[in-house]
C-alpha cells in the first residue's frame, strides 16, 4: 500500500507522530512517501526510516501555485494509493490534487477551527471530498461532528508515544542536563511544548515566570518549539525581566532526551492544540499544568496526573507550578499515574495499529465522489 504523507515541517511533536507511525508500518505491505512544505528546519527528518522517500518545496504565504505544482507531480510520479494531510494548509492543497485524481484523502481534524481564510476554505471546499477525519481525542472528534462532519467518518486516533526514559532510568545525568541548558543547580524546570503562535497563550505563562521569580522561586522554563511570533515572546520576557529563566530553543531533535528532567509541563492553549505534547510529558513521566479546556481533560485527570488551570489565569498556572516544585512527593506521584496511563493507552504501537486498520478500511470502500471533486473535473474537460 502506497501512502503519501503531506505536512508542513518535520518539526515539533505531530512531526514525530509521523515518525513513530512509519517506524511501525514498515515494508513490503507499506511504501510511504512525505511531502514537507519546507526545506529548512525539519529537525526529525534524521529520525525517519531509511527507506522513506522525502520531497522539499518551499510553500509561500497565501494560494502558492509553484508549490501546488510541486505536489501535485509528487503525486502522479508517485501514485499512491491513498494520501494523508496532517494539518489544515496541506489539506487544503492535497484535497484538490486528490480529489481530482480519485485518490482517497485522510486528513487531521484541526484543534483550532477558528482558524485562517486558508484553512477554512480547505474543510468548506474540501470537506466533502475527504474519505476519513482523524481526530486525537475524544473531545476533538466531538468538535468535528458538531462542526458538521459525518460521525462515520470521522475516527479518534490518539497520538502514539515511544518507553522514554525517564530521569531515574536516563543513560545520561540530571548534571548533564543542567550543563546542555545552562541552569543553574537549583533550577526548577518547566517545559513548554508548542508553536509559537499567539493562540498558544504562551504570554500567559511567561507572566507566570515573573510570579514564580517574584515568590522567589528557582523556576528556569525550557521553550521547545518555533513560530511566527517567537520575537515577539522573547522581546515580551525582556520586558517582564524574566529573559534569564526564559530558554528560547526552537525545534530540536533531542528534545525526549531531556524533557523526563524537566519537573513539569506547561501548556496555556486555548483552544488546546493535538494532545502529543501533553502524550510524551505523560510518556516521560513528568507531571501536566494545562488549561481547563476540554479537549484537554481528555488528557489531564486533575489531581491523578496533572492539574487543571482556567484559560488565562496566569496566577493560577504559577500557583499550580509552585505547588509541584515544592511538593515533590506529589510531583512524583502525579508523573508515575501519567507514565503509566501512556504506556497503556497511548503507545506507539497502538497508534499504529489503529492508522493501519484505517487506511485498509478507507482502501476497501473505494473513493467517493463528492459534488466538489466532480464540479472541478467537469470544468478541467
Amino acid at each position: 500500500m502506497r501512502i503519501l504523507h503531506v505536512i508542513n515541517s518535520l518539526d515539533g511533536p505531530t512531526a514525530r507522530q509521523l515518525t513513530r507511525l512509519l517506524a511501525e508500518l514498515r515494508p513490503p505491505e507499506w511504501t510511504f512517501e512525505i511531502f514537507v512544505a519546507q526545506t529548512r528546519g525539519n529537525v526529525h527528518l534524521a529520525g525517519l526510516p531509511p527507506e522513506t522517500t522525502v520531497r522539499m518545496a518551499t510553500r509561500g504565504r497565501g494560494l502558492d501555485l509553484s508549490y501546488w505544482r510541486q505536489l501535485g507531480l509528487a503525486i502522479d510520479r508517485g501514485r499512491p494509493d491513498l494520501v494523508q494531510a496532517w494539518d489544515d494548509e496541506s489539506a487544503l492543497y492535497a484535497g484538490q490534487l486528490a480529489a481530482s485524481r480519485n485518490i482517497p484523502l485522510v486528513a487531521q481534524h484541526p484543534a483550532d477551527v477558528r482558524a485562517g481564510w486558508l484553512a477554512r476554505l480547505a474543510r468548506e471546499k474540501w470537506g466533502a471530498a475527504t474519505a476519513c477525519w482523524v481526530a486525537s481525542s475524544p473531545a476533538l472528534r466531538e468538535q468535528a461532528i458538531r462542526a458538521g462532519r459525518p460521525a462515520a467518518r470521522v475516527v479518534c486516533i490518539r497520538p502514539g508515544v515511544a518507553a522514554l526514559e525517564t530521569a531515574t532510568t536516563a543513560t545520561v545525568a540530571r548534571a548533564d542536563f543542567l550543563r546542555e541548558f545552562g541552569l543553574p543547580d537549583n533550577a526548577r524546570c518547566a517545559a513548554i511544548i508548542s508553536p509559537l503562535q499567539l493562540r498558544n497563550r504562551v504570554k500567559d505563562l511567561i507572566w507566570a515566570t515573573d510570579m514564580l521569580k517574584f515568590y522567589g522561586s528557582p523556576v528556569q522554563v525550557l521553550v521547545f518549539g518555533d513560530g511566527p511570533q517567537r520575537w515577539r515572546m522573547e522581546k515580551f520576557s525582556r520586558q517582564c525581566e524574566v529573559a534569564d529563566r526564559l530558554h528560547f530553543l526552537g525545534n530540536r531533535a533531542d528534545i525526549l532526551r531531556w524533557l523526563p528532567f524537566c519537573d513539569l509541563l506547561w501548556d496555556a492553549s486555548e483552544p488546546a492544540d493535538s494532545g502529543a505534547a501533553l502524550a510524551e510529558a505523560m510518556g516521560a513521566g513528568i507531571p501536566l499544568v494545562a488549561s481547563d479546556t476540554r479537549p484537554h481533560r481528555d488528557w489531564v485527570r486533575a489531581g491523578e496526573n496533572g492539574l487543571l488551570v482556567p484559560v488565562g489565569a496566569r496566577a493560577e498556572f504559577a500557583n499550580a507550578a509552585n505547588r509541584l516544585f515544592t511538593d515533590r512527593a506529589l510531583a512524583e506521584k502525579l508523573g508515575a499515574a501519567g507514565r503509566s496511563r501512556a504506556l497503556a493507552e497511548f503507545s506507539a504501537a497502538t497508534m499504529a495499529a489503529k492508522f493501519a486498520e484505517l487506511y485498509r478500511s478507507v482502501l476497501a470502500r473505494g473513493v467517493e465522489k463528492p459534488a466538489a471533486a466532480a464540479s472541478l473535473r467537469s470544468r478541467s474537460s
